[in-house]
Formats: structure tokens, C-alpha cells, sequence
């Protein structure tokens, strides 16, 4: 988020940022989750934010929390997960007039949603066996320890909670990795590459033709290839058997190339007329040759490659850049953590890979082993991308990038369509306890909360 706020894609207000999260495509829910689930005042600000542009009127709790969960995927961490609860329950109290009468405050209704969280990751979780699962009276009974005795909350009211979950599963709403992850399904072999990351989506499918010999005529269709192009990725496959009646194609992995430090030739030949190569930049070595049934296919196809490769480019210069900051850093605070010593402003070459004969922080070595735990920068280079001027893209892979699957094997190309005011954070939420260890204390028997 900061280098999204430094870069002037979103203000740095908690209102601009949380409709940022909520109406950008191309963000990841797992990420979306994570940041606001987060302890700083002004990540609660944004969540409470994000909170209100969600309308949660007239929803039973179970199915305001469904519709809740779309937007982001809910965190793992315990405390994570207490903010997230806390700014719901809030959120629900303000939209439904009714729900102050039947749970009388904000605190049942934490109680009633961690109840709902256990119960739909106890129902829905393959690992527990059948006869382990929470039953209905379970739940009924897990609740009734927990919540206030004044409350309105009935057995029937429980019993139709539980009835919808067991029906349905809570699951965030799709997006880039949710896509991959499909994807990933569809394609087997020893070398498939690991394809759902935060990074990585799905850009287009393609189908093509390999060329081993741009000389030499093939017959039609020989070394048919399904083509799946990610934004740093492109992935070569073949059709793997034939595909059995309602069941997806299976795929089988080839080769897979990272897009990092490669260009596309355009090649025309009598045997071959819209060939593609994709070459290695540093060293002009072919990749691969790919043959398009069409000029149309080949251009569109192209058109994405060349826009992945770009976007490639320009994170590893910020990568670079990023890790020469980082290393000028270290430099200049070693230097003054030595003269406050005493000792000679000097480093050894071994430790700083500095020259000894450079005293200057832009002599600084690249560690090419350091990788950025930034989600936008976090790419497992291959290579070093040579330095161009960093500029914004607008293209079908940026942000806004939708997706597409590959539906049927239909042979055709599917290629991706291309004033805020600050809030302050609730200083009463920052101070609360635990949820998971303080409030559920009237419980007994098989289901504790």
C-alpha cells in the first residue's frame, strides 16, 4: 500500500484507500484481508471505512457475514480476526434497527459471529471426519453458553443459521488468484511450474502451433499447444488425451518461461506465416517458436505478451532500485555507527561487497539472491532486466486487468479486456481484549469457543 500511496494510485486517507480495496479489480482478497485485519490506527480507520461501503441492511447475521467476506478473504491471526469481527458487528448493529432488540448490543453479535466462523470452517473442513462435525444441538448449545441470557436469540433462529451454513460454505469473492488456482487444476506434469501466487494472474489463452524448423512445412495442426500467458509467466502445454464427457480439459505442462529479460520476434515464412519467437534479451537466445492458425490471433497474442513483458521490466527496475536504496542505507548507517565509535570509516570489502577503493554509496553491488516481499515486487527473477524509464501502464494487464478461462478448447484467442476526508481510528477498539480468551466463559462439554 505504501508504494501504491508513493506512486499516486490512491490518496493516503482512510476512505481512499478502503474504496481502493473495495472496488479495484486485480487486488488480491488474501492481501485485502491481511492489511486490514491489521493493529495500526489507520489500518482500523481504513477497515472501518471499508466497512461502511458495504450495505448490510435486512440480512439475518449469518448471510450479512457471507456478504461481508466477498470482499476480502478473512485472516488467519487470531487478533486479525477479532478487529475484522469487532468492526463487523458494529457495521451490522448501525444497518439493522431490529438487531439491537434481539441481541441487545454489538458484544452478542462478536459472539454470534465467531460462533458462525467455528461452525462453517468445522463443517466445511475435509480433514475432520463426518462423525467429528459439529452438530446442530452442538451449536445450539455452544451458543446458548456464550451469549447473554436476556437476549432474543431463539433455537429456531440458531437452527436456520446452522441449516445455511451446512449449505453453503463462506468463501471470498473470485479474483486474480482465485483464477489461478482454477487453472492450476487443469495442468499437470513434473515441470508445471507452482502457479497461484499473490502476483500472478491470468492474462490470456491461446492456442498455437509449435515450429521446431521456421523452414520446414509441417501438416496442419501438427504440434497443437494450449498457451496460457501470465502477467510474468507464459506457459506452453499440450491437450492431455481426450477430454471425458463433463469433466474439464486437463492440460499437460511443456515448458514454462519467465517473462523477465525477453523480447518477441515476428517472423513470416512460406511454411510459417504468422510466426512468433519469444528470445531471451541478454544473451539472443530463442526460447521458443510458436506459429499462429491466423494474423488476428498472432497480433492479439503478441499484443498481451509484449504488455506482460513490459510490466516485468518495469518491477525489476523498481526491485533494482528498491535494493540499492536499501544497500545505500546500510552503507551510510554502518559509516556513522563507526565514527561515533571511533573506528575507521572503513568496511571490509568481504562483508559490503564495496570496493575498497570506493568510497561513494552509488557503488553499490546488486544481491541478486534478495527477493522483495512486496506482493506487487515480488517475482522470482531469472535474470536481470536492463534499465528503462519506469512509466505507468495502461494496458489490459494493469490493475484493472479482468481475466479470462479457458472454457471449451474452441481454437480461438481470449485475450483480457484491457475526494476523500481522513477518519481517526476507535481508540476503544484498540484496547479490547482478546476476544478468544476473555468473554466465552460459560461453556462445557464436547465444543468450546
Amino acid at each position: 500500500m505504501e508504494y501504491l500511496i508513493e506512486k499516486g494510485f490512491v490518496v493516503q486517507t482512510p476512505s481512499a484507500i478502503a474504496r481502493f480495496l473495495i472496488s479495484r479489480k486485480g487486488l488480491s482478497k488474501q492481501k485485502i484481508g491481511e492489511y486490514l485485519g491489521n493493529h495500526d490506527a489507520f489500518c482500523i480507520a481504513a477497515l472501518e471505512c471499508f466497512a461502511g461501503e458495504i450495505d448490510l441492511c435486512g440480512l439475518e447475521i449469518d448471510q450479512a457475514m457471507r456478504k461481508f467476506q466477498t470482499y476480502f478473504r478473512l485472516p488467519g491471526e487470531a487478533q486479525k480476526i477479532s478487529r475484522v469481527l469487532e468492526t463487523f458487528s458494529s457495521r451490522y448493529m448501525t444497518c439493522n434497527s431490529l438487531a439491537e432488540r434481539i441481541f441487545l448490543d454489538d458484544l452478542n453479535i462478536l459472539r454470534v459471529a465467531y460462533g458462525i466462523i467455528m461452525l462453517n470452517t468445522d463443517l466445511h473442513n475435509p480433514s475432520i471426519r463426518k462423525e467429528r462435525k459439529m452438530s446442530q444441538d452442538d451449536f445450539i448449545k455452544n451458543m446458548r453458553g456464550a451469549l447473554s441470557e436476556d437476549t432474543m436469540v431463539n433455537d429456531t433462529m440458531l437452527r436456520e443459521i446452522y441449516m445455511r451454513i451446512k449449505g453453503e460454505e463462506f468463501k471470498p469473492g473470485n479474483d486474480h488468484v482465485s483464477q489461478v488456482q482454477r487453472v492450476d487444476k487443469q495442468i499437470i506434469g513434473d515441470n508445471k511450474p507452482v502457479l497461484p501466487l499473490p502476483h500472478r494472474r491470468l492474462v490470456c489463452f491461446c492456442r498455437l502451433y509449435e515450429v521446431y524448423d521456421e523452414t520446414r512445412k509441417e501438416r496442419s495442426n501438427a504440434h497443437q499447444r494450449e498457451v496460457f500467458l501470465f502477467n510474468d509467466l507464459m506457459v506452453v502445454t499440450k491437450q492431455n488425451g481426450a477430454r471425458k464427457k463433463n469433466s474439464p480439459i486437463i492440460y499437460r505442462c511443456r515448458m514454462s518461461f519467465p517473462l523477465i529479460d525477453t523480447e518477441v520476434v515476428l517472423f513470416s515464412t512460406a511454411q510459417h506465416p504468422n510466426g512468433l519467437k519469444l528470445v531471451n534479451r541478454s544473451s539472443k537466445v530463442t526460447l521458443v517458436m510458436l506459429n499462429a492458425r491466423n494474423e488476428h490471433d498472432r497480433d492479439k497474442f503478441v499484443e498481451d505478451l509484449q504488455e506482460s513483458i513490459k510490466e516485468m521490466d518495469e518491477m525489476e527496475t523498481l526491485r533494482v532500485e528498491n535494493e540499492v536504496e536499501k544497500q545505500r542505507f546500510n552503507v551510510t548507517l554502518r559509516a556513522t555507527e563507526n565514527r561515533d565509535s571511533g573506528v575507521a570509516d572503513v568496511l571490509d570489502d568481504s562483508k559490503s561487497n564495496l570496493s575498497a577503493t570506493s568510497s561513494s554509496p552509488d557503488h553499490v553491488v546488486i544481491k541478486r539472491a534478495v527477493i522483495l516481499s512486496n506482493s506487487l515486487l515480488d517475482m522470482s527473477d531469472q535474470q536481470m532486466a536492463k534499465h528503462a524509464p519506469v512509466t505507468r501502464r495502461g494496458s489490459t494487464a494493469s490493475l484493472d486487468s479482468g481475466m479470462c478461462m479457458p472454457g471449451s478448447s474452441a481454437a480461438s484467442t481470449q485475450s483480457t479486456p484491457s475526494s476523500e476526508g481522513p477518519a481517526s481510528a476507535n481508540p476503544k477498539a484498540m484496547n479490547k481484549p482478546s476476544i478468544l480468551s476473555s468473554f466465552f466463559t460459560r461453556k462445557s462439554g464436547k465444543y468450546q469457543i
